[in-house]
């Protein structure tokens, strides 16, 4: 009798320590894989989706200025593939980010380049040497951003930024209204017969469609990126 009832306390008693000790034990287990991938969440995104979230955001406005976009960080981006980091990004994004790096950007770089390097002066040139003359009278105005005003689908001659409106810096010369209007044209219509030209140019048209290509790419790279981003 005695043993009976020591076998049953005994159960009883092994049974109690379970039902208190597994449930915590397993609980505890699992907060502390939680607090692990929270960790591992929290490095992640500080190590890679902050910082490409960052020069991705950066390099968007950039671009969406028309200006090159210093901000995109090709040995980031290399390190990612070369160490392997880039696992941790969702496989779904490797190709839009691949796309990005390899493609998009450097189509607008280039792009870029061909129109400041040669397109603006093509086009400028000419003009320049018709009604255009050397200025000689103290600092010499502020050279236009003739590339962002010629690459616009619309007409903005804000996009030029001119120093002084009534004059109108060319390629190693200067113009004005009276010459201008020797040619019996206004500066509005001087300068949107210059932004018309630009339309039918291939280089213009490139750095146009390049650019928005990568405006594309950028902003749709953003929104996925930033859901990653550990808050």
């Amino acid at each position: 009798m005695p043993n009976a009832v020591f076998s049953v306390f005994s159960s009883a008693f092994l049974a109690g320590v379970l039902t208190g000790f597994v449930p915590g034990f397993v609980s505890g287990y699992l907060l502390d894989r939680i607090r692990e991938r929270r960790a591992t969440r929290k490095e992640r995104s500080k190590n890679i989706f902050e910082p490409l979230h960052a020069q991705l955001t950066r390099s968007h406005s950039q671009v969406a200025d028309c200006e090159r976009a210093h901000a995109l960080d090709y040995n980031f981006w290399n390190q990612l593939q070369e160490s392997g980091s880039i696992k941790a990004i969702p496989a779904r994004l490797h190709r839009p980010l691949r796309e990005l790096y390899s493609v998009l950007i450097p189509n607008y770089e280039a792009a870029w380049r061909a129109v400041n390097e040669q397109a603006v002066q093509a086009l400028l040139e000419p003009w320049a040497n018709r009604i255009g003359y050397v200025w000689n009278t103290g600092q010499i105005p502020r050279f236009p951003k003739w590339y962002k005003f010629l690459q616009s689908p619309q007409f903005q001659p804000s996009l030029l930024q001119l120093q002084d409106e009534r004059i109108i810096p060319l390629w190693n010369k200067v113009t004005e209204e009276e010459k201008i209007g020797q040619i019996g044209l206004t500066i509005s219509q001087f300068l949107e017969k210059l932004w018309n030209e630009a339309q039918t140019t291939p280089s213009f048209q490139s750095l146009r469609d390049s650019r928005l290509a990568a405006l594309r790419g950028l902003s749709e790279l953003i929104l996925r990126i930033q859901k990653l981003v550990a808050h």
